[in-house]
């Protein structure tokens, strides 16, 4: 069984278990071709990873016989949307901070409006 090679050596299979459990979640479904050219996967390695991600962690469902299809929860996919999150840009993050000052200023010019409009009973 071969695996695809990095830096500092093979990726062991639980890297690329991850790595394709991320893929199928992200896209929801994956060809074998894909994950074979992905990971440099021999037909072994192909296969237990087939395995694994049908029949051990039940995240996946096969598909005409060379599809992979996601059967995990939709709760699965937070991790994605948190990370998501984390990577938004200093840059982003000014502009909603700005737009939520904006927003609260006008909140508080409306209200001033609306008092003065409708003074409350009690004077004030």
């Amino acid at each position: 069984m071969e695996l695809r090679k990095t830096e500092r050596g093979a990726m062991t299979f639980e890297e690329v278990l991850d790595q394709a459990i991320a893929m199928l979640r992200r896209r929801g479904r994956v060809t074998y071709r894909t994950l074979k050219r992905q990971f440099q996967l021999d037909d072994a390695a192909l296969e237990d990873l087939t395995v694994e991600l049908i029949k051990g962690q039940r995240l996946a469902v096969e598909e005409d016989g060379d599809v992979l299809v996601w059967a995990g929860r939709a709760a699965d996919a937070v991790p994605l949307l948190m990370q998501a999150t984390e990577q938004a840009t200093a840059t982003e993050m000014l502009v909603f901070q700005a737009l939520c000052h904006l927003a609260l200023g006008e909140a508080q010019v409306l209200a001033g409006r609306l008092e003065e409009a409708h003074p409350s009973p009690s004077g004030r």
